[in-house]
């Protein structure tokens, strides 16, 4: 079983960043980091994370020793882990959807989002989480939520948070390093957002339209096309928009 230590910091500019280089010093897989603040937030594709205090900010190391090619379904398992922890806190099952391949989306409103950096030797995780506020969507241009929306927050400490979360992280991830996503590709699927919906996405130089039909074992996106032809996804960069339930 791989160690969690958490430890606690008052403030940084971004916890990957941190603990990026931690990593490089050799700290060992499953040092984390919650940070109380967080001045210069990333998110994916290079954008930023808007860090509001009272939310969670925090990043762990892991140290798979697993084909390079696998370390794309890590967003997915931690995406996973992230909806699992945030049913566990008594918010409606139903609500809670995995927008491919990690977003979570309560009543189809981002709460979180999750960016995973991989090097040679190592991946870093990070995620932030809306506990008590989030960005405008004319600020963010997202339209985004918080937990506070749905349950009382007024009890719930980042810190005990932060440990519940990486449990259900590293429970999967014991799972996942001998099986990779075999064993999950059911909850996933369950779950997953504008599942039987039609989305249109970049192929190519082309748009092409089809429904979403689930993930397969290597983490795509499986799309039915309008001539009943299968495609897969390999990138969420590629959607353009999702439409309406297909019948």
């Amino acid at each position: 079983m791989i160690n969690i230590n958490l430890q606690i910091i008052e403030e940084c500019k971004s916890t990957n960043s941190s603990l990026i280089k931690l990593a490089n010093e050799g700290y060992p897989e499953g040092y984390s980091l919650l940070s109380i603040n967080q001045t210069c937030g990333r998110g994916t594709r290079k954008k930023k994370w808007t860090s509001i205090p009272g939310n969670l900010f925090l990043s762990t190391l892991i140290r798979p020793n697993v084909e390079i090619i696998k370390l794309s379904q890590i967003s997915i398992i931690f995406g996973l882990s992230l909806l699992q922890f945030i049913k566990s806190l008594g918010l409606n099952k139903k609500q809670i959807k995995i927008k491919w391949p990690n977003d979570i989306l309560i009543e189809s409103k981002k709460v979180s989002g999750i960016l995973v950096e991989r090097y040679e030797k190592f991946c870093v995780i990070g995620v932030g989480l809306n506990i008590n506020s989030h960005p405008g969507e004319y600020t963010s241009g997202i339209n985004s939520t918080c937990l506070s929306n749905h349950i009382n927050t007024s009890e719930l400490k980042l810190s005990i948070l932060s440990t519940q979360l990486l449990e259900f992280f590293y429970k999967n991830y014991n799972i996942w390093l001998s099986n990779f996503l075999n064993p999950f590709l059911n909850q996933i699927n369950s779950n997953l957002a504008f599942l039987n919906k039609k989305i249109n996405f970049n192929h190519g130089k082309m748009i092409k339209s089809g429904k979403i039909i689930g993930i397969n074992s290597d983490g795509n996106l499986k799309i039915l096309l309008n001539d009943n032809n299968y495609l897969y996804l390999t990138s969420s960069e590629t959607i353009l928009k999702t439409g309406n339930i297909c019948s």
